[in-house]
Parts: structure tokens; sequence; C-alpha cells
């Protein structure tokens, strides 16, 4: 996060004839490119600088608040979910993330080879407060309609 912040701070002029070039690119492939390693051409540096102006410092936090997480994905590197329209990145995932993606169905509980604590708290009241109030479990019995196919 300092580096992110020290590049941001700094003109690109600067920036791209010193050693914060380097800062650049380190902060630019572990934030936006999953550690892959970012072109080195001179307009490539600019759109890189001018993202990190953009999103910089919000990835950055997001990257140090998912160092603090408890649970940890079974999938490595960046994985697209369809129904949410995007990637996410195991390495920048939070508990709050994995909650909502558990949640919303978007995941199951076996993409995770560690639920988030969030979770886990929950789901034990929850089944603490289901043993009480249920005493037997409620089936659907109505007939089910067939409908004519129609040629």
């Amino acid at each position: 996060m300092e580096d992110v912040r020290e590049v941001i701070n700094t003109p690109f002029e600067v920036v791209n004839s010193t050693s914060l070039v380097l800062k650049l690119l380190n902060s630019y492939s572990k934030l936006y490119l999953n550690g892959a390693q970012p072109g080195g051409c001179s307009l490539c540096i600019r759109d890189y600088y001018n993202k990190l102006l953009r999103t910089g410092m919000d990835l950055a936090l997001k990257y140090e608040e998912a160092k603090n997480r408890t649970c940890k994905p079974a999938w490595n590197g960046l994985k697209y979910i369809p129904s949410t329209a995007r990637h996410w990145n195991s390495e920048l995932i939070t508990d709050s993330d994995a909650k909502y993606l558990l949640s919303e169905s978007h995941l199951k509980e076996s993409d995770f080879e560690i639920l988030p604590s969030i979770l886990i708290f929950q789901k034990e009241a929850t089944s603490d407060h289901l043993d009480t109030t249920m005493d037997k479990p409620v089936i659907n019995k109505s007939p089910i309609k067939q409908r004519k196919r129609r040629y």
C-alpha cells in the first residue's frame, strides 16, 4: 500500500524517469494482473499509472483487508462467476465478499477450503434455532399438473 501511495503522489514524469517505475510495475502486477508480468513500453506504463491513480488505493486497501481474512478459496488466480458477471481474484476476496457469494448461491461451500468465520457463526446459530422450532419437515404434497404438448 505504501508503494501505491508513493507512486500516486509523484508526477508521472518523475515516476517514469526514476526507480519508482519498478514499484509502479510491481504494484500494478499484484493488484490488476494477479502477479503476471506487465508490459514495459512507455504507453503501457502511462496507462498503468493512470489506472493506479483512479482505482489503485481502493484495490490496495482491499488487498490489505484480504490479508486479515479467515476464509481460504479452493481456487488459485482468477475465477469468472457468470451470475455476477465478473472475475474474482482468490488473493483479493474478503470475508464479506465470500459471505455475499455464498448467501446469494453464486458459490458453494465446496469452493472454499476454509469458510469465512462470519458464516460459520451464523450457521451454528441458525441450526440451533431450527432444531428448537421445527418438529417435522414440511413437504408440499400438491399434485403436479401435466401440460399437454402441442406439436
